[in-house]
């Protein structure tokens, strides 16, 4: 590790999931909350990554739901992560209720959490 010791570490990992639907099920173009889930990450953590996913959950009445699922990822460094994580925390709450979503995933350090 001697060749990285010069280098800026980020410890810290943020996973945005942006659904592909709106009220559940129904299919809708979310581009536009990938979008601003990269914008936001970046000014919060200086640079973010999108890649598409199939993702699958079981809803509240027992129907399995697949849909693509576009991951946004963003690296911190600790401090930055809690200076800014109650501010990634109400972005997903809005993402929710704008979607029309049962819950919007984060991942935070590898740790899933259903807003």
């Amino acid at each position: 590790m001697k060749s990285l010791k010069h280098c800026i570490k980020l410890g810290c990992s943020v996973k945005v999931y942006v659904p592909s639907t709106v009220n559940i099920t129904e299919k809708a173009e979310t581009q536009e909350w990938v979008d601003k889930s990269l914008s936001f990450l970046s000014e919060l953590f200086g640079g973010a990554t999108a890649t598409i996913a199939m993702g699958a959950w079981l809803a509240k009445d027992g129907a399995l739901v697949k849909e693509k699922v576009t991951l946004v990822l963003a690296y911190a460094t600790q401090a930055q992560l809690e200076a800014g994580i109650e501010a990634v925390y109400g972005f997903c709450v809005l993402m929710k209720e704008k979607l029309g979503q049962e819950a919007i995933a984060l991942e935070v350090n590898g740790s899933m959490y259903f807003i």
